[in-house]
């Protein structure tokens, strides 16, 4: 949603507000997908073992949804409003 769906617009050009918006939705969509890249790669048996004590899938899960909140956060123009 954040990567594509927050990003869309039809004003041509875009303002200058939009454009950070869009920044920040961009690099909340990808810390989204990198986590949960993470999630899978920490899931692997041989690594699952060794990392079990820093609990990596419940750091991973809350950096994903505290992305996933700030991008919320900016589209609802709570955040980086239009002045």
């Amino acid at each position: 949603m954040s990567i594509i769906l927050f990003r869309l617009s039809d004003q041509k050009p875009l303002p200058r507000m939009k454009r950070i918006r869009n920044r920040v939705y961009l690099v909340s969509g990808i810390t989204i997908l990198v986590c949960l890249a993470g999630i899978v790669l920490v899931s692997i048996p041989a690594l699952k073992e060794s990392m079990k004590s820093y609990r990596p899938v419940f750091w991973l899960e809350s950096l994903a949804v505290f992305a996933f909140g700030t991008s919320w956060f900016v589209k609802g123009k709570t955040i980086l409003k239009d002045h």
